[in-house]
């Protein structure tokens, strides 16, 4: 459900909703959508074997050089540096 969606849902302006999600979460709605789409495929990456397209596709990402670059902007690594940082782990 969009953002529009909820608000026309819930009789009020979308920009209410905003707001009101800001003064609580202290980040726009978005912001916290793609934050735990990021989660999601963090997980994901660590607790499965599916390619990082797979990964994107499943968190909700278009492409892998989405979740690539909003994945090293947020966590400082790509999705293929943390495998393989974990698999140099399991390894040793």
């Amino acid at each position: 459900m969009t953002l529009d969606e909820l608000a026309t849902s819930a009789g009020i302006p979308r920009r209410r909703i905003e707001r009101q999600f800001r003064q609580q979460v202290n980040e726009a709605p978005a912001q916290t959508y793609r934050n735990m789409r990021l989660e999601r495929a963090h997980i994901l990456l660590t607790e499965t074997n599916l390619s990082v397209m797979e990964i994107a596709m499943a968190a909700g990402f278009h492409s892998k050089n989405g979740v690539s670059r909003q994945y090293k902007d947020r966590c400082g690594e790509t999705p293929f540096g943390h495998r393989g940082r974990l698999r140099a782990t399991d390894d040793a």
